[in-house]
């Protein structure tokens, strides 16, 4: 990321499943959020086979914002997003797809499925692991592990905080949120040295609001994604690389974060970071071939723009990424004290 630079603000996971819902969801939505991804569950098929028409009907209300097409889709028994790189898709793609792969049950299946994704004429999709809190403890490390092998023709992203924060209670510290914690999700791809980008998503259900009230898309919960403009296939390119931060009750504007080998395994690392709050908690996590560990550093980050620059000397160190937190009033006016974090996607050590 550029120091400089100005990053879009994204969330990839939001629903949208009935015409009296698109007002509201114009409305509440953040008005200074960039992009927003509806992506309705795949099993409601009637549901799916309107999304586009209601995805052109929100955009008439919101020019402002660029929506993309997703798809929240039953994998052995887990939910991945599917984020295309188009506002809207043609039903017969969708339909052949629900026909042949809704649910995918077996490992073969998700190979073709897999297949027929990234045969999308606009371009390759990108596959979301949605909320790992609440996967199978048996079966998603399976799934996990499969995404991970050479060959797999799409590209992958990692939840890296839980949606629905108005109300999920399990994952309060968003530091313990298995997607992002060291040694979680994501640190099974970065350790074989696969760039997966770290997200976030509001899963906000407009037609729920009244039973469980949560917070909007871009009010609470966003990704910070550097090097890409307002435009479909250059989002998912950008996301591909890895550039992005996910943010929690409004913590930073932006992060840069370079990781440059001297000689062995001695890199300098330099933090750029402009944000809203103090940061009173703030860690590297260093990532090797065989382990993960934490370093926590010093340095309060304040409101405003600042600059942190530190040696580490580390056996076999590959990769770093940054998280931190505090405490304080939450973002959202009227609601109570919330911690306020972030976590960067993985930065892989350049040499010289």
């Amino acid at each position: 990321m550029s120091a400089l630079e100005k990053p879009l603000t994204v969330d990839l996971h939001c629903h949208l499943e009935r015409d009296e819902d698109i007002p509201l969801l114009a409305e509440l939505t953040a008005p200074d959020l960039d992009v927003l991804a509806i992506t309705n569950h795949t099993n409601k098929r009637a549901i799916i086979l309107e999304q586009s028409r209601r995805i052109e009907q929100l955009a008439s209300l919101r020019p402002d914002l660029l929506l993309l097409y997703g798809l929240e889709w039953n994998v052995l028994g887990n939910h991945v997003n599917v984020i295309f790189p188009a506002r809207t898709v043609e039903e017969s793609y969708i339909s052949g797809f629900l026909d042949g792969f809704e649910p995918c049950d077996e490992f073969e299946q998700l190979s073709a499925a897999l297949e027929y994704l990234a045969d999308f004429p606009a371009g390759k999709p990108m596959l979301i692991l949605n909320h790992p809190a609440h996967y199978d403890p048996v079966k998603f490390p399976l799934l996990a592990d499969a995404l991970a092998k050479p060959g797999i023709p799409l590209s992958i992203g990692v939840d890296g905080f839980h949606g629905h924060q108005n109300w999920v209670q399990k994952y309060e510290d968003p530091f313990d949120y298995p997607g992002s914690a060291p040694n979680g999700l994501c640190d099974l791809f970065y350790q074989r040295g696969i760039m997966v980008p770290l997200l976030a998503g509001s899963d906000f259900h407009p037609n729920k609001q009244d039973e469980k009230p949560d917070y909007a898309p871009g009010t609470y919960q966003r990704i910070l994604l550097s090097g890409a403009a307002k435009d479909p296939v250059q989002i998912l390119a950008a996301l591909r690389q890895g550039r992005t931060a996910v943010d929690q009750n409004l913590t930073i504007d932006r992060i840069a974060v370079e990781c440059e080998r001297q000689f062995d395994d001695y890199v300098n690392i330099n933090i750029n970071y402009t944000g809203f709050r103090m940061v009173q908690k703030l860690e590297l996590i260093v990532g090797t071939g065989t382990a993960v560990e934490v370093k926590g550093l010093k340095e309060d980050l304040q409101p405003g723009s600042q600059t942190v620059e530190f040696s580490l000397d580390i056996p076999g160190i590959t990769y770093v990424r940054v998280r931190g937190k505090s405490s304080g009033p939450c973002c959202v006016e009227g609601d109570k004290n919330r911690i306020a974090a972030f976590i960067s996607s993985a930065v892989f050590c350049s040499d010289k």
